[in-house]
């Protein structure tokens, strides 16, 4: 888990001050707490979940300031949705430094339309895929690019029910993804799964959803193809 803790600053005692105030013992109880977790969603919802940064699928909600306002969500326009990547590049630099507030400003106003990813590997013997050293500052697109080329490619070498189907659809979102620009929207411009397979007469069947322990944060949910007509 990434360390929360701002480097010594006045804006680190301010914060801590505040919270300290609002009866918070520090950052991560104020992040664990009911106020918080409102305000991250309205202003994911306020964002249409979507980075400010790279246009992907954006959870998680940036402080550009940690003033008392801020902090008890009577100012949330000083708040702004990433996705983890983003974050994570927008508070961080190359070296694993924090970057100074003037740095995170420059950062987050400048579009990032990078699509690329590591070269995939695939390992046969193991189910889950390996995440490669650069995923922290990887944006939505490249996570996104990196996990269906390692689908299509896993499914080329281990083939399963439906594989072909499933094929024709990774091989969609990557088109979409080596042709995004920086305008490129993850909601508008990605085909959606669902409707992608009833129009080829297929549903999907859910079989279990449970949270996931990746490194992406991302829940799991295993679903199944079944074939004719949806009702």
């Amino acid at each position: 888990m990434k360390d929360r803790t701002l480097p010594a600053s006045s804006m680190s005692r301010d914060r801590e001050s505040i919270l300290a105030a609002m009866g918070y013992r520090d950052y991560e109880h104020y992040l664990s707490r009911a106020l918080r977790k409102k305000i991250k969603y309205r202003v994911l919802e306020r964002d249409g979940h979507t980075c400010l940064r790279c246009n992907g699928q954006a959870d998680r909600v940036h402080h550009r300031s940690y003033s008392e306002a801020v902090l008890k969500g009577t100012d949330d326009e000083q708040l702004a949705s990433l996705c983890e990547g983003c974050h994570h590049v927008v508070e961080f630099d190359e070296e694993g430094s924090w970057r100074s507030h003037c740095e995170e400003e420059a950062v987050l106003s400048a579009k990032c339309a990078r699509s690329d990813y590591p070269e995939i590997k695939i390992n046969l013997r193991q189910n889950r895929m390996r995440l490669p050293e650069a995923w922290d500052r990887m944006n939505w697109w490249q996570r996104m690019g990196y996990r269906t080329a390692y689908k299509l490619a896993h499914q080329t070498r281990k083939p399963s029910g439906y594989g072909a189907i499933m094929m024709e659809y990774w091989l969609t979102v990557l088109d979409v993804i080596q042709h995004r620009t920086a305008v490129t929207h993850w909601r508008r411009d990605l085909p959606d799964l669902e409707a992608y397979l009833l129009a080829r007469g297929m549903r999907l069947h859910r079989r279990d959803e449970r949270p996931s322990r990746r490194r992406d944060g991302a829940g799991v949910t295993r679903f199944s193809l079944k074939g004719g007509k949806a009702s």
